[in-house]
């Protein structure tokens, strides 16, 4: 796998579901350090904060009765941050969790002048109920509950534990029955969530924490937050097909592949994209390589021509030069494998070998293909 920059450094070859804001805790916590308010033992969250982000949902929005205008500003503010906010994948969980705070508090002062007071109120005790337990970790929090040592030591591990089961139910494949057994753990996992913590707070702290929660939402009508995919751009050269661009495919499940012909790790994967290409293209997806170079040599669009007709690669392939592409997407790494789904959004993705030492991407990705031919256009 050839990595591009210090930040593609921290990354793994997996396969990455697109985090849900469906009220489960985030996936990775640290010992801070030198704590300003809570004893040395606190944990802190890293990663995406995804509840800060719940304004862009549609329920979320319909909760709070958005006007057409309201529903247009925050469509507005979407299209400003969303490019941020969809680069976080490559980073680090620590300096996620810093980027995602300074975008989300980007994003609350913009909302300040789009919501009303009560608006403002509302979201903000929804937003509560998604983080559960690990609100009660935030200090301002902790401070109006009163928590105790032993009580921040409990939440901790009811936190950790609402991790490990969601880590678990990530990996299962979302399709078919699979998918309800999916919603229905999810259900599971944030209601023994719910009551370890009422097992912890006393009666006071209770009436304190319903206070902050507001009336209850039901999280899980809330959607996975997904990201538009870029649109291709830039002087392009096409191999094997006239000019595409994503906004004409819409209806159709769209693979889109970096790659470089030099790169060893790009080559072993095209017999997956072959078999795609065969099995696929006929029902109604469309794949396309994007060929960033990374050398001087890898330049060559004749060349690129040549190693596409050597190896059978029939599918659609961009030039990308000049790295436009790339930089939409905010790629780092060859090769690199996205899912778009008929309306366009960017679904699911592989970094690296599909089939790399024993790992099965090429079996997953094409679970997901079949998920996504499945969905309603």
């Amino acid at each position: 796998m050839r990595l591009q920059g210090e930040k593609a450094m921290q990354r793994c070859v997996v396969i990455v579901v697109l985090a849900s804001l469906a009220g489960i805790a985030p996936s990775l916590y640290a010992q801070d350090s030198q704590p300003a308010t809570q004893p040395a033992t606190r944990l802190v969250v890293q990663g995406i904060d995804w509840p800060a982000f719940l304004i862009f949902d549609r329920a979320v929005q319909a909760e709070l009765k958005l006007n057409a205008t309201q529903r247009e500003a925050v469509r507005g503010v979407l299209d400003e941050l969303e490019g941020d906010i969809w680069e976080l994948r490559n980073y680090a969980p620590a300096e996620q969790a810093t980027r995602s705070q300074a975008l989300s508090e980007r994003l609350q002062q913009r909302l300040q002048t789009v919501l009303s007071r009560p608006q403002q109120q509302r979201l903000a005790e929804i937003t509560f109920q998604a983080r559960g337990a690990a609100a009660a970790l935030d200090p301002e929090t902790t401070s109006r509950l009163a928590l105790t040592e032993r009580q921040l030591e409990q939440i901790q591990v009811a936190v950790i534990r609402t991790r490990l089961a969601t880590q678990e139910l990530e990996a299962l494949v979302a399709d078919g029955r699979q998918q309800a057994a999916r919603e229905l753990l999810a259900r599971r996992i944030r209601t023994d969530e719910r009551n370890e913590l009422r097992r912890i707070l006393t009666a006071d702290q209770e009436r304190e924490w319903a206070a902050l929660a507001g009336k209850p939402f039901d999280l899980s009508r809330v959607k996975p937050f997904m990201f538009r995919a870029p649109e291709l751009r830039g002087e392009q050269t096409w191999i094997n097909s006239q000019p595409l661009t994503l906004a004409g495919l819409r209806g159709r499940v769209v693979v889109v592949h970096f790659w470089t012909f030099g790169c060893g790790n790009c080559i072993r994967n095209y017999p997956a994209y072959r078999n795609w290409q065969k099995k696929y293209a006929p029902r109604g997806v469309t794949i396309i390589g994007i060929h960033t170079p990374e050398t001087p040599g890898e330049r060559s669009v004749e060349k690129v021509r040549a190693k596409a007709r050597e190896n059978e690669l029939e599918f659609p392939i961009l030039v990308d030069n000049q790295r436009k592409n790339w930089e939409a997407w905010s790629n780092n790494v060859w090769p690199a494998v996205y899912l778009v789904d008929r309306q366009g959004h960017i679904r699911y993705w592989w970094y690296g070998e599909l089939n790399w030492q024993g790992t099965t991407g090429e079996e997953q990705m094409t679970t997901r293909i079949e998920e996504l031919l499945a969905e309603k256009p």
